[in-house]
């Protein structure tokens, strides 16, 4: 899988030479870059306070991983209601979904934020 400009100047392998024209390719997504948004899909008070939550201390997702957020959001308010009955397999897509976001200690430091409100590699499409 080909990693994109944004991507790679997040985990800080980004070089113009080889990046340059992938940008070019990329500014026409805005998804890239847009603010994350709650999906309609995103169920039940619980969910929803976690999702704010996390949203509130992850400032670098965007819309493009509202989808990711809303499972992740979703199985832990489920695994929070009765963990006894929460499986191994969905336990395991938890782990997968918090690494994707940067949420844990090894994934988190792939990002590189520098704590303003954008997303770590939106410079790469600003005008």
């Amino acid at each position: 899988m080909t990693k994109t400009a944004a991507v790679h100047s997040i985990q800080g392998t980004y070089e113009p030479a080889r990046h340059d024209k992938r940008k070019e390719n990329e500014e026409s997504t805005a998804i890239v870059n847009a603010p994350i948004q709650r999906p309609t899909a995103l169920t039940g008070k619980r969910a929803n306070e976690i999702w704010d939550g996390k949203v509130k201390i992850l400032p670098w997702l965007t819309n493009a991983e509202s989808e990711m957020l809303c499972m992740y959001c979703m199985l832990i308010s489920e695994f929070e209601a009765d963990p006894t009955e929460f499986s191994a397999s969905k336990m395991n897509v938890v782990i997968k979904l918090a690494s994707d976001l940067g949420m844990t200690p090894i994934s988190r430091g792939k990002f590189k934020y520098d704590g303003d409100k954008k997303s770590p590699g939106s410079h790469l499409f600003d005008s």
